[in-house]
């Protein structure tokens, strides 16, 4: 681990001791947790890590509430927070989750997750510097051992798992075990503060709050400092926190969008590492990915946060298609959100993410998965399958570039379009209709003048043609035809819509009678 130089001044910061303000709640979970301390006689030290020591100092409350012990597993404090519920106070057990750790997707620390007072509380042990190099190794090892036995004809899929009941069995009891001996007899290396600062994304989330001196401590001796001059950075070099965990690079994003602060220079020049971008496109899920994604999306700056996204050359691992993906893709997506920015305060909120999503996807507008029955956006599938993005938001995306390449193949023949034909047109993309117009102009602006598409649906008064309801349904066709069944009542229903829609007046007696005429 290299870790930086000490900043050489820190204004306003040094020999100050930064307070924080708890709530009730806050207070009672610390007491508690103390309590257990002092009653087991443990020598742990409690910290509050991260997000929540951050949230408070910039005066802003928080729930997100992450422990780090520094001599423990969270699962077995976990349990002598319940011991103490169960023998002293004579309460029920606390819910408590064990989150594994899965090095191959980048997530090196076990979490324990204990609901207490009524409120989800993690539990991790502090992080070491080779902690993520061991676990690493082991599911290298467990990755090879998996393979060996796919291969091996006849013989059921080995599994291999070990309960945290077997890993920490009998440590409430023993406190030689309590110190870091596992089951196995091998040791877990439990972290110091200082490398476990260290060892996080960024400065300003790598502060801590001591519950028992009831203090913050700035390990890397950055924290408080970037978090005054709104500065965000890694605690190490960027290579070395980008490399323990390339989702990283979304976070920096996502904190950078939140908050409104500048990226350090050496943090942003390291996120185009291609080895760096090649890690977070291949080794991390697409769960977490898309996790990190939706909460830039649904901030109040997400257009902000993706350009950002573009600049840095993000977009590519991100949003990346092995058959269709150009290296000019990061470019022209920026500069199509930086068009976007014009238009957007007059697109609904409701209907913002998915004109953005489309906006940022423009690159894949063209293309189309093949399929028997229809084709499939490129852009549907890259947020669906890619990403996991719900299927709702990803169809809707899909939608708005059927209807771009739909509007730029009408656009020639726009003034001489029928109200039926207009009107069809736009039930099919609904409310929507108004982001295509708007995507299009910005997709292909020499296509040519698409205020024409919008000024003959005005003409044609079609604002909401989707809300139109048939004046004759099936029932009705069929008794006019006289026909119980076959493909002519389909012809007809369409042929009663159509004609619906170009005489807007028409009453229901003379549309049957224009069916009764057009079907003998």
């Amino acid at each position: 681990m290299t870790k930086r130089s000490q900043p050489t001044q820190l204004p306003n910061l040094e020999n100050t001791n930064v307070t924080i303000s708890l709530t009730s709640f806050e207070e009672k979970l610390f007491n508690r947790l103390l309590t257990v301390c002092k009653h087991y006689s443990l020598e742990t030290t409690i910290r509050v890590a991260g997000g929540w020591v951050r949230d408070k100092l910039l005066g802003k409350e928080s729930n997100d509430i992450d422990l780090a012990l520094n001599d423990m597993l969270g699962s077995t404090f976990g349990k002598y927070v319940n011991r103490y519920q169960t023998e002293v106070l004579k309460e029920k057990e606390s819910t408590m989750a064990i989150i594994k750790s899965n090095p191959n997707l980048s997530k090196h620390l076990e979490t324990t997750r204990m609901k207490i007072f009524g409120q989800w509380i993690d539990f991790a042990n502090l992080r070491s510097d080779d902690f993520a190099k061991e676990e690493v190794e082991e599911m290298e090892k467990l990755k090879e051992k998996e393979k060996e036995t796919e291969n091996t004809k006849g013989k059921e899929k080995v599994k291999v798992k070990e309960s945290e009941e077997e890993k920490v069995k009998g440590l409430l009891n023993n406190k030689e075990k309590k110190l870091g001996i596992n089951t196995k007899g091998k040791k877990i290396n439990f972290g110091d503060p200082t490398t476990d600062a260290h060892r996080r994304d960024l400065t300003i989330n790598a502060l801590f709050y001591n519950i028992h001196s009831k203090s913050v401590e700035d390990f890397t001796g950055y924290g408080l400092s970037d978090l005054k001059k709104r500065i965000i950075r890694t605690p190490l070099p960027p290579l070395e926190t980008f490399g323990d965990d390339p989702l990283r690079i979304l976070r920096l994003i996502k904190y950078y969008t939140r908050y409104g602060f500048q990226i350090h220079q050496e943090t942003a020049k390291s996120v185009r590492n291609e080895k760096l971008l090649h890690a977070l496109r291949t080794n991390i899920s697409k769960e977490r990915i898309y996790s990190e994604l939706q909460s830039i999306l649904s901030g109040e700056s997400a257009l902000k946060g993706f350009k950002k996204m573009c600049k840095l050359n993000i977009y590519s691992a991100v949003f990346y298609h092995p058959d269709y993906y150009q290296e000019s893709f990061p470019q022209t997506a920026l500069n199509n959100l930086k068009k976007l920015k014009t238009y957007l305060s007059d697109v609904p909120k409701i209907r913002t993410p998915a004109i953005i999503l489309g906006c940022l996807l423009l690159p894949y507008c063209k293309f189309v998965l093949k399929k028997k029955k229809n084709n499939i956006q490129m852009s549907n599938v890259i947020l669906f399958q890619n990403l996991c993005f719900p299927k709702k938001l990803s169809s809707q995306v899909g939608l708005l570039h059927r209807g771009i390449n739909h509007f730029i193949q009408i656009l020639p023949t726009i003034d001489e379009i029928s109200r039926s034909d207009l009107g069809l047109i736009l039930r099919t993309y609904k409310e929507s209709w108004l982001d295509i117009i708007i995507l299009s102009k910005i997709y292909s602006p020499n296509s040519g003048n698409f205020n024409k598409i919008t000024q003959k649906v005005n003409d044609y008064q079609l604002n909401e043609a989707w809300n139109v309801r048939p004046l004759l349904n099936g029932g009705d066709i069929k008794r006019i035809l006289q026909v119980k069944k076959g493909a002519l009542i389909g012809k007809a229903i369409q042929a009663a819509f159509k004609h619906q829609l170009d005489f807007p007046n028409l009453q229901k007696k003379d549309l049957e009678e224009f069916i009764s005429n057009s079907f003998k």
